[in-house]
């Protein structure tokens, strides 16, 4: 539901959202280093689980942590950036857990 209502607003109010870089995942498909970063993480990632490193519930977890790893080697992480993450990743983690704190509390009265 919540992308049909962003699909909907997108097409009756087009300016009201914010524009993304156009072609951005063709440009990143040409570059090497980004080919290669996705089949690094790729290859970690399914490596992992079937060569028994890890369990299918670690899996998205170890992918994050590659991901972090490769964009600090890759320079594309600064300190502000990951600052600015843990904060969006706070606000977004508490949002879901007023909805699931108020359909719990409604749920008991």
């Amino acid at each position: 539901m919540y992308m049909i209502t962003i699909t909907i607003i997108g097409y009756a109010r087009p300016g009201f959202l914010p524009a993304g870089e156009k072609n951005l995942v063709e440009r990143e498909a040409r570059r090497p280093e980004g080919r290669l970063a996705t089949t690094l993480l790729f290859a970690f990632v399914i490596g992992g689980l079937y060569g028994g490193l890890f369990h299918r519930d670690r899996g998205g977890g170890r992918r994050r942590g590659g991901a972090f790893i490769i964009g600090i080697a890759r320079r594309k992480l600064s300190g502000k950036d990951i600052l600015n993450s843990l904060l969006e990743t706070t606000r977004t983690t508490a949002a879901v857990f007023t909805i699931l704190i108020g359909r719990c509390c409604s749920a008991i009265s």
